[in-house]
């Protein structure tokens, strides 16, 4: 029974050690600064970037370099899907040791550029698929900041109309001509009608 206790108590100092010495290891975000996004609020950016200060509802958050990376690219794609297509972002971060706990503030170093906004839209080769369906499922209005990020991700919305039509191998080429304002021309070539030829129940 001596033994057993004697195990437990090496045991409990053991857990002790590793979980401070895992806490020290760690290094918890203590700030979130954005440099000279005039353009895009503050609160907005956050809400989507991964790497984020402490609160009282999230608790102390854990620093990840990596995530960081990711963050950077998800706020380069965001600013791209508003029309600032120019823009360009820098990180950095700084590690401070407070009663040996240490805390990173990252900075992000925002270069926003202009602003382009969708002037045109030319589409060739549709026949089953109208104008203005094409351009509203890829969210192209004139007059509208253009969003080269949205219009790539439902290129798949056309497809699927046109998997509709019998139309499986259809092709889709999107060119954006970048001026003072942006133009699109989009060309479809439709593809041959595919029929079902026999169907098997087993």
């Amino acid at each position: 029974m001596i033994y057993f206790k004697r195990v437990l108590f090496f045991i409990s100092i053991n857990m002790v050690f590793l979980i401070g010495k895992s806490d020290e290891s760690k290094i918890f975000i203590r700030s979130v600064t954005f440099n000279d996004n005039n353009n895009i609020d503050r609160k907005e950016i956050l809400y989507i970037i991964r790497q984020k200060p402490s609160s009282l509802f999230s608790g102390r958050s854990e620093f990840d370099s990596r995530l960081l990376r990711l963050d950077l690219l998800t706020l380069k794609n965001y600013y791209f899907s508003k029309g600032f297509l120019d823009v360009t972002l820098k990180e950095s971060y700084l590690i401070d040791e407070i009663s040996q706990k240490r805390y990173v503030d990252i900075i992000y170093d925002i270069d926003e550029g202009n602003q382009y906004y969708l002037s045109d839209v030319q589409i060739t080769g549709n026949t089953l698929i109208s104008k203005d369906r094409i351009k509203s499922l890829l969210g192209l209005k004139t007059g509208e900041p253009y969003n080269p990020v949205g219009l790539n991700n439902n290129l798949y919305l056309i497809e699927n109309d046109y998997h509709e039509f019998g139309k499986l191998f259809s092709s889709i080429v999107v060119q954006d001509n970048i001026k003072d304002s942006v133009s699109v021309d989009i060309v479809i070539e439709e593809g041959m009608d595919i029929y079902i030829n026999n169907t098997k129940i087993e």
